[in-house]
């Protein structure tokens, strides 16, 4: 059955995250209500991976398959049923084995802060704000402790299923940008549940001199969610893109 590959953006304020689940909307069933009326068969749409209630994304990766020919008017169409914090990038036809979550080799998050005396009310749904002095030269000093393959159980928010804990993140970024605001940008081979905003938490707690460089060691060593510090808020996180194989395109 052709299978077809989409790449999404949307706002992820409304909603509790991607995945289905009771008693609140999300991405993946706004996506199969609307591709399942356009086409009139039942769709199940596959992601990359979950976002949490209120994180967004720039790149989310999703698949699909249907026997149903897709016109070239497709994707305007599917606008005209999906909430306007969904946007449709792309649709691509891909060969039947691709799989939009397993085949995945990288992902790049950004998680974007402002640090000013107050916040901008057009920056609150994408931007978490943070009025506190912060030492950038020891954020910088703390991101190669995060680097490279570890057992991340300490920044993880575990769910009932088990889960691989074992995970390399390749680069961590700090890029300063204009007007007090920065982003930190993560690129691994995967990430647990809350994973970067609970690494971003402990990230800001060192900027802030609540913790020491020292203390980042016992913190992986401890493998327990509750020794580290809280996790940073959902809005300021962004899946920025998914990196795929060129021969599973």
């Amino acid at each position: 059955m052709p299978r077809y590959k989409m790449l999404m953006s949307y706002d992820g304020t409304p909603f509790g995250g991607w995945q289905i689940q009771p008693n609140v909307l999300s991405i993946q069933e706004c996506l199969e209500k609307a591709i399942s009326t356009l086409l009139q068969t039942k769709i199940q749409v596959i992601g990359s991976g979950r976002t949490d209630a209120g994180v967004h994304a720039r790149g989310q990766v999703a698949h699909f398959s249907t026997s149903t020919p897709i016109s070239k008017s497709f994707i305007s169409k599917l606008h005209l049923l999906l909430p306007h914090e969904i946007a449709i990038l792309d649709l691509s036809l891909v060969p039947e084995t691709f799989h939009a979550r397993f085949h995945a080799l990288l992902k790049t998050y950004h998680y974007h802060v402002d640090y000013g005396p107050f916040l901008s009310p057009f920056k609150r749904r994408f931007c978490t704000h943070l009025n506190y002095q912060l030492d950038f030269d020891l954020l910088n000093a703390a991101l190669p402790y995060f680097i490279g393959t570890h057992n991340f159980s300490s920044f993880a928010n575990q769910r009932k299923a088990p889960f691989e804990p074992i995970k390399t993140i390749y680069a961590i970024e700090l890029k300063k940008e204009e007007h007090k605001t920065f982003r930190l940008e993560f690129t691994g081979n995967g990430f647990l549940y809350k994973m970067v905003r609970n690494i971003v938490g402990t990230l800001i707690y060192i900027a802030r001199k609540k913790i020491s460089l020292k203390e980042i060691p016992p913190l992986f060593e401890a493998k327990n969610r509750r020794c580290t510090p809280p996790p940073a808020p959902p809005q300021g996180l962004f899946l920025h893109s998914v990196t795929y194989p060129q021969s599973s395109h």
